[in-house]
């Protein structure tokens, strides 16, 4: 079954970039990876229900087992609200049933990996997978930087951006990369969530992780290249946590990071490279970056008045997917809100919240794993309100990837033979 959900997420890797490669329609991806999702869902249910009603094996961690219980039962409520009201939004609600499908492949059968692995994957197997798709990832890296550094106008076609038509000033005068597997701000989703992995999973065998090295550089070039603003934000928040290892857990060692902020806004401002970002980004005389803004600001006001109107079960699920109703293109949050209400939004986010609502056994709640997965999970839910990152194979495998492997990782006396 580990298979299956390795097969999966090498579709998110190697789907869209092959797809954009051979400029063949990414809705085959799509179609596989659904395939694939559905294997894995059917799966997941059964494991829930024998973890809950069956498995004694797990009775000596109590703390460990209620949350494993918690994590499945979450997902068991989750999934029988979102089917039965897709069934009602189909039958009753005239929705279009692509849009019912895309909802249900991103917000039922994807999230279903995160129970499946906890639940039958353990911690060594889950570290060698990443290992394979954190080095596959350098080839996405790679053709983001050509397309940054060399350019699109001198790279053959097939390597362009998709998002290279749709803004007037680009971020330090470069067009907004994307790797071939989404748009600018998908790409650098993937790149903060394979940067938690890559210290989640201790890839960094022979160096202390509370040391600033190249991988933090690398990774740090990566998002400017993306020209993400919201992910700019996060990956700073991921960053200044990550760097809180066993010696910096103390709230006063947090003061040896001043100097170093301070000491890059100067270096910032005597280059020129802060008021070259804002202007490329955030000023008022780009139309391109004002536009964008106006645009969130025009989506969340029309989403509003839609939720108030059906606060608790929305206008259907697929609503905002399909053709027939776009009050919201660049929002996840919004758009479930609009979709399914308070009630199926929040079946989704408790089952997210299961994973890293408490600590586990006798874990430090200022370790730096669990500080840095409720950082990575709360600015990953808040980024959903400004855009649709989510929203693609790639970024939504690998986080509930990750955020399973998270707990697998910080409760491995359950998984011990």
């Amino acid at each position: 079954m580990s298979l299956i959900v390795y097969a999966l997420l090498f579709l998110g890797f190697f789907g869209y970039l092959t797809a954009s490669m051979l400029m063949y329609p990414r809705t085959i991806v799509v179609f596989l990876s659904s395939i694939l999702s559905v294997i894995i869902f059917v799966v997941a249910i059964f494991s829930s229900i024998k973890i809950i009603v069956f498995d004694k094996s797990l009775k000596n961690y109590q703390v460990g087992r209620m949350r494993l219980i918690w994590i499945n039962f979450a997902f068991l409520m989750h999934s029988t609200f979102w089917l039965f009201y897709s069934e009602i939004s189909l039958s009753f609600l005239n929705q279009d049933i692509y849009g019912v499908l895309v909802r249900i492949l991103y917000c039922v059968f994807i999230p279903s990996i995160g129970v499946l692995i906890v639940n039958r994957i353990n911690y060594s197997q889950l570290r060698q997978a990443f290992l394979f798709f954190y080095r596959a990832f350098w080839i996405i890296c790679i053709i983001a930087t050509l397309q940054y550094v060399v350019g699109e106008d001198n790279l053959p076609y097939f390597l362009h951006s998709d998002d290279r038509y749709f803004i007037s000033i680009n971020a330090l005068g470069k067009t907004r990369v994307n790797g071939l597997i989404g748009n600018h701000i998908e790409f650098a989703l993937s790149c903060c969530l394979m940067y938690y992995g890559y210290f989640l999973f201790e890839i960094h065998t022979k160096k202390k992780p509370h040391k600033v090295s190249l991988i933090d550089y690398v990774f740090s070039a990566l998002i400017i290249m993306s020209s993400s603003r919201v992910f700019f934000v996060i990956f700073g928040a991921l960053f200044f946590v990550q760097k809180m290892s066993a010696q910096t857990r103390r709230l006063k060692n947090y003061a040896k990071f001043i100097p170093i902020v301070l000491a890059l806004f100067a270096v910032g401002k005597i280059s020129g490279i802060n008021t070259y970002v804002y202007e490329a980004l955030f000023s008022p005389y780009n139309w391109s970056a004002m536009a964008s803004t106006d645009q969130h600001y025009w989506e969340i006001t029309n989403a509003i008045r839609s939720i108030v109107e059906s606060p608790f079960f929305g206008n259907g699920v697929g609503d905002q997917a399909g053709d027939k109703s776009r009050l919201v293109t660049d929002g996840t949050v919004w758009a479930l809100l609009v979709e399914t209400g308070l009630f199926g939004t929040l079946t989704l986010l408790v089952y997210i919240c299961t994973f890293v609502s408490l600590p586990i056994n006798d874990e430090n709640p200022l370790s730096s794993d669990y500080l840095s997965i409720i950082v990575l999970s709360s600015l990953f839910l808040s980024s959903q309100l400004l855009n649709s990152s989510y929203m693609n194979i790639l970024n939504s495998t690998l986080f509930f990837f990750i955020l399973s492997g998270s707990f697998v990782k910080r409760n491995r006396k359950i998984y011990a033979k």
